[in-house]
């Protein structure tokens, strides 16, 4: 009798574990790559990363990976070997725009990533100081990113991030631009209106948060 109860508890906490590897699995398959083509000095960024992306993936963050683009309506201007942008809301937004660039290459982790991102773009009229004061506040250091974001590292970082934003199929058109899975085909205005619902409607999850 003590065999089989051993032999119950064995399959059942066997059973326990697959299941749960098998809910860890079909989490990380369902997984949304979400790209967001944004600028630092956007207004329509500002709002759609504060009030639309960072509640969603405060509330669905295992679904979601995320892949920023920071860049928007800029141009790339090559010359002579130097490179420069001619940002849409002028030379301070290029500024802001490498520091962001610069703090998704040193900064790993993606909730830190958009815990950052979203403290710069409430107020990114200063960017040094802004980025270095949000790096302090959340723990993280902050030499890497200023000696990248002074640096040509930032203006190849730009530039990349420039190409990228050109290859858009369609065209980019308005910023912020939302990629689900590298596809536009959720129309933009209904993913600023409602994020969670339309990432919830993708993944087809009916989980309460989704409700």
């Amino acid at each position: 009798m003590w065999k089989g109860y051993q032999y119950y508890a064995f399959t059942n906490k066997s059973n326990e574990i697959n299941n749960a590897s098998y809910a860890t699995e079909t989490l990380i398959k369902n997984k949304v790559k979400v790209t967001i083509y944004y600028e630092a000095l956007c207004s329509d960024s500002r709002n759609f990363i504060l009030k639309q992306l960072v509640p969603t993936y405060n509330d669905l963050r295992g679904y979601i990976d995320l892949d920023f683009v920071p860049y928007g309506k800029a141009k790339t201007i090559e010359k002579d070997g130097v490179i420069t942008f001619k940002c849409q809301h002028a030379a301070l937004e290029c500024q802001a725009n490498k520091v962001h660039a610069c703090s998704l290459v040193y900064i790993k982790d993606p909730d830190l990533q958009l815990q950052y991102i979203a403290c710069m773009i409430k107020d990114n009229m200063m960017p040094y100081e802004i980025g270095e004061k949000c790096a302090k506040n959340l723990g993280i250091v902050y030499d890497s990113i200023s000696n990248c974001a002074h640096t040509d590292e930032a203006s190849l970082l730009l530039k990349q991030y420039g190409v990228r934003t050109q290859a858009t199929k369609p065209k980019i058109g308005f910023i912020p631009t939302i990629e689900l899975d590298d596809q536009q085909s959720v129309p933009l205005v209904r993913i600023l209106k409602n994020f969670k619902k339309e990432l919830c409607n993708k993944l087809n999850l009916k989980l309460k948060t989704c409700l």
